[in-house]
């Protein structure tokens, strides 16, 4: 039985879905079931600062973006999200033309940081 899009367990079905959808190789439906998320944190749980929901609806509608969510409760925390490699410059060139516009006191201080995923966690070390 699927949450119902108002209901409180709705982030607990969309993670479960996501688990299947991840399992499949979905990106598709993973990244939408991010997209939900985010929505969610903005509209359900009244959390997201406007920083960050800019940069939530930068993500939404840039190419090459499967799906976006907050990270960190959306209080000032960090919005993620799952992208393409291919777009990684045109995603990167869209944040720097509207963010600094919206928020030109944080032009000089925020940070876009691309990285790859990884299976599991495991301790690296220098030696």
């Amino acid at each position: 039985m699927q949450a119902k899009s108002g209901s409180f367990f709705c982030e607990n079905d969309r993670v479960q879905r996501g688990v299947e959808a991840w399992r499949k190789g979905d990106l598709q439906t993973f990244g939408q079931l991010m997209f939900e998320s985010g929505e969610s944190s903005i509209h359900q749980y009244e959390c997201g600062c406007p920083e960050l929901i800019t940069i939530f609806n930068i993500l939404r509608d840039c190419p090459g973006i499967y799906g976006a969510r907050f990270s960190g409760a959306g209080y000032r925390g960090c919005c993620i999200g799952l992208v393409d490699p291919a777009y990684k410059d045109e995603i990167q060139s869209r944040i720097n033309a509207e963010y600094p516009v919206k928020h030109s006191e944080y032009a000089e201080v925020y940070k876009v940081y691309f990285c790859k995923t990884d299976d599991g966690t495991r301790i690296i070390t220098d030696e």
